[in-house]
């Protein structure tokens, strides 16, 4: 059974506090991207992923994010697949990063 590695949002934000070097991929919708935004990301729509993968560096570590995790993962597994180093942000998606580390920010 193929297996995903993952990453909690209280990880993701200790990466970014301790400024570790990595790619959030953020493969949200336009809608949800415009409406709950995420500082130092890169945004690349799911359905968007199979044209555009190669545009990303096989050589940094990338988290991927969408609302809930479970596009995150499907595109984890596709870029685990062309071997890409990629976790996924689990348990939530953005709408836990919401919740747990910036409960300023919107929710939806």
């Amino acid at each position: 059974m193929f297996r995903i590695k993952e990453i909690n949002v209280v990880e993701l934000k200790k990466r970014f506090d301790e400024n570790f070097y990595f790619t959030l991929l953020n493969v949200r919708e336009h809608q949800g991207v415009e409406f709950a935004k995420i500082k130092d990301h890169e945004h690349l729509p799911t359905g968007r992923q199979p044209i555009r993968y190669e545009e990303m560096d096989k050589e940094n570590p990338i988290v991927v994010m969408c609302h809930t995790g479970v596009r995150s993962a499907k595109v984890c597994q596709y870029l685990e697949s062309l071997e890409y180093n990629v976790r996924n942000l689990k348990k939530g998606g953005g709408n836990a990063r919401s919740i747990l580390v910036d409960s300023a920010g919107p929710r939806y």
